[in-house]
């Protein structure tokens, strides 16, 4: 791996480039904490990726800008929440509440542990809680049949589906409303019958969900 840093538009971004074994095109990605990252194959020149670079600073800005709406800032469900901690005089035992889009956690238990830290572990828990159920409602529904399910914190995708037929879902998804998770789950239903992007596939995504570009667009305005 080499880093380096780049300049955009008067502004210097770290930049990572790393050449992997079984890349074949060279990808772009920007991480949370604003970290440009570059893979390229083995046999690609990293002069090569610093042009890639450069090729594709408007992107890289709109990434960066998104990232910056995005700090500080927590969802659930489709609308936004606050997460904070503090002390619970009334209920020392309680680990946290709920309560009029706030979630609070008792600061006096959860000593080391960051907000974003708290807040992940607890949109995990709603994840497996809710996108199983709804995934078994839907594949009911439409007919579709599936082996298992796993709820992860996925760093570059919302979901996946195997050739085995077992179905993984971001714990992220619980940012959107239920219309933009069930769009989700149902792209991964049909993958069951149709593993690849075809316009076979995107059919049947249709008849199933007729405005599912909509709920796409709101998948691109946040950044994993």
């Amino acid at each position: 791996m080499k880093e380096e840093f780049v300049e955009i538009n008067g502004v210097s971004h770290k930049c990572k480039l790393q050449k992997h074994r079984i890349s074949k095109n060279i990808r772009l990605k920007v991480d949370r904490d604003l970290t440009i990252k570059v893979t390229l194959p083995r046999y690609v020149p990293y002069i090569v990726a610093k042009k890639f670079i450069t090729k594709n600073t408007k992107w890289i800005e709109k990434k960066i800008n998104l990232l910056k709406l995005q700090q500080n800032k927590y969802y659930y469900l489709g609308e936004d929440i606050r997460v904070i901690k503090k002390s619970f005089v009334d209920n020392k035992n309680l680990n946290y509440y709920f309560k009029e889009q706030s979630l609070i956690f008792n600061s006096d238990i959860y000593k080391s542990s960051s907000v974003i830290e708290l807040y992940t572990n607890w949109l995990g828990v709603q994840a497996k809680e809710y996108i199983p159920r709804r995934v078994k409602e839907l594949s009911y529904e439409y007919n579709f049949i599936y082996n298992n399910i796993k709820i992860k914190n996925l760093k570059s995708r919302w979901g996946s589906c195997s050739n085995k037929k077992n179905l993984s879902f971001n714990l992220k998804l619980m940012y959107f409303n239920p219309e933009v998770i069930d769009y989700v789950i149902v792209h991964e239903l049909c993958h069951l019958k149709e593993m690849n992007h075809s316009r076979k596939y995107w059919k049947l995504v249709e008849e199933i969900i007729p405005n599912y570009k909509i709920h796409r667009q709101q998948l691109n305005k946040i950044i994993l």
